[in-house]
């Protein structure tokens, strides 16, 4: 009986460790410098990793696999990524965008699920450019 209890309570313990698989597209920059861009998205893919939530698919191996498969994100479109998340066995896929108009930075995030095929969320930003406020916060939020 004591070893019974102690199988459910290690079960219990490897469930509650089980975390989703999620890849983290770079943000599609338009209007944006493209190097800044790369960096908030690396910013973003920090926010989610430290929630503890998710294991994200590495980036090197996330883009290998596109290149392979011969995908532009740029043009990713929900058939898309559902495509994607289910080749890589991901349960959820972030893509987004960012473009500066004037003064402003406008941001386009979004969430998908993958098995059932939905857009969990989807958020727009709009702030004023400001590169350290991006990264430290608004990344942050965007997660």
């Amino acid at each position: 009986m004591k070893s019974l209890l102690l199988a459910c309570l290690a079960l219990i313990a490897v469930a509650a460790e089980a975390r989703d698989r999620m890849a983290v597209l770079d943000l599609v920059p338009s209007a944006f410098d493209h190097t800044e861009a790369l960096l908030l998205s690396q910013r973003l893919r920090h926010e989610f990793d430290v929630m503890g939530r998710f294991d994200l698919i590495e980036r090197s191996d996330l883009y290998a696999f596109l290149e392979g498969r011969g995908l532009d994100t740029a043009t990713c479109d929900d058939s898309c990524l559902r495509a994607i998340g289910r080749a890589l066995g991901t349960e959820w896929i972030v893509s987004g965008s960012i473009r500066q108009v004037g003064e402003k930075v406008h941001i386009r995030g979004l969430l998908y699920e993958v098995k059932n095929d939905f857009i969990f969320a989807q958020t727009t930003r709009k702030m004023d450019y400001d590169i350290e406020r991006l990264r430290k916060k608004e990344m942050r939020r965007l997660a």
